[in-house]
């Protein structure tokens, strides 16, 4: 029972009590008059006590609508401050308020109180959107959808909108409906560009693996085999060519020219047959003596894009002991 209640009640009692004492207020005045103030004594601590009882609530209501100010205004304070546009809405879709993030993303007049929510998205959106807000406010839970907003530049973005009802009352019922709007544009564009990273960085691995592979098997091949750039700098060799060119390893050779490493042969029928073949750009073979290893090589010269690759294979018949020209590296012609 409520402390006015009791006050009521009180009240009351002490009134019929006063209209008893009166009507025997006659026949017994000192008695009655004792009695009356008796009672008035009681009346009165009861009184102080009610006060005393209700100054104390009113200190508790003071104190619990402070209370619900502070709440308030921190509510108002991290919806004004949140990172995302939130916007708040009657059960029409008419905008009631927004915060900062709103305002600067869509632009004050585009989404000033009275607004239509659904103006702020794309044409072929707004029926979704409407759908959205109509399932949030009946079904009483948050909705979410992927949609195409319009930036205060007039610019389309992708972002997620996600709509709730503001419930209140029991049993619950909405009295309004709030959403906020995440720009998944920026998280787009970084995920297409992990993408991108992550292919590109799986494609050098494949193209490293297969070069390794390669490496492999060309070491396999007994013959000199390497291959030239176009600014005729080695870009592979294997082992055999490593030794036929007197380097330590295979990796030693890569980015020196090829006419570097063998002076004397510029002139000769090996260098205007294989610069001849990488002008045309076709496979060309043909025959030339080595002097370093006195062995005659059947010359076969495979030509690309951007490389050119030479074999080396001794003719039939080993080393050669006797040739016309043994002074040069290769022959003249």
């Amino acid at each position: 029972m409520h402390e006015y209640e009791v006050a009521i009640r009180e009240a009351e009692r002490g009134t019929s009590r006063l209209r008893e004492l009166r009507l025997s207020a006659r026949e017994r005045p000192a008695t009655i008059l004792a009695s009356a103030l008796e009672e008035l004594g009681n009346a009165i601590e009861m009184l102080r006590a009610s006060g005393e009882e209700l100054r104390f609530q009113e200190e508790l209501l003071v104190d619990s609508t402070r209370a619900l100010e502070a709440e308030r205004r921190r509510y108002q304070e991290l919806f004004d401050f949140a990172a995302d546009p939130m916007l708040q809405m009657d059960l029409n879709g008419m905008i009631t308020d927004t915060n900062r993030a709103a305002r600067d993303v869509l632009g004050a007049p585009r989404c000033a109180a009275g607004t239509p929510f659904a103006q702020l998205f794309s044409e072929a959106d707004r029926r979704r959107v409407r759908s959205t807000a109509t399932r949030a406010r009946h079904l009483q839970n948050a909705q979410e959808l992927e949609v195409r907003v319009v930036d205060r530049r007039g610019e389309e973005r992708i972002t997620l909108l996600r709509v709730a009802a503001s419930l209140s009352g029991q049993p619950p019922r909405a009295m309004g409906l709030r959403c906020s709007i995440r720009d998944l544009t920026t998280e787009r564009n970084t995920d297409v560009i992990r993408r991108d990273l992550q292919q590109e960085r799986a494609a050098r691995e494949r193209a490293e693996l297969r070069r390794q592979r390669l490496v492999a098997l060309l070491d396999t091949i007994h013959d000199p085999l390497f291959a030239l750039d176009v600014n005729w700098r080695f870009i592979h060799a294997n082992r055999a060519a490593a030794r036929l060119f007197g380097a330590a390893s295979a990796d030693e050779l890569l980015d020196r020219d090829i006419w570097s490493e063998m002076p004397d042969a510029i002139g000769s029928h090996f260098y205007k047959m294989l610069t001849s073949a990488v002008s045309r750009g076709e496979r060309t073979v043909f025959s030339d003596y080595y002097q370093p290893t006195r062995t005659r090589y059947n010359v076969h010269v495979f030509t690309g894009r951007d490389r050119t690759v030479v074999l080396l294979q001794p003719e039939t018949g080993g080393v050669v002991t006797d040739e016309a020209d043994t002074g040069r590296a290769f022959s003249i012609s």
